[in-house]
């Protein structure tokens, strides 16, 4: 998975969970997530803002 994929994926599961009522975002989901990889490897795999 992509950084880029992984980003619209964060976005879709927002979506779905404030639509159900699951969680509520006070400013809306965002239309992005940055996502990119941790300059140190023992950080994990991808960081988020």
């Amino acid at each position: 998975m992509t950084p880029e994929e992984l980003s619209a994926t964060l976005v879709c599961a927002l979506t779905t969970l404030t639509e159900r009522g699951v969680v509520a975002l006070t400013d809306g989901v965002p239309s992005s997530v940055r996502v990119e990889r941790p300059r140190r490897k023992d950080h994990g795999d991808y960081a988020t803002n």
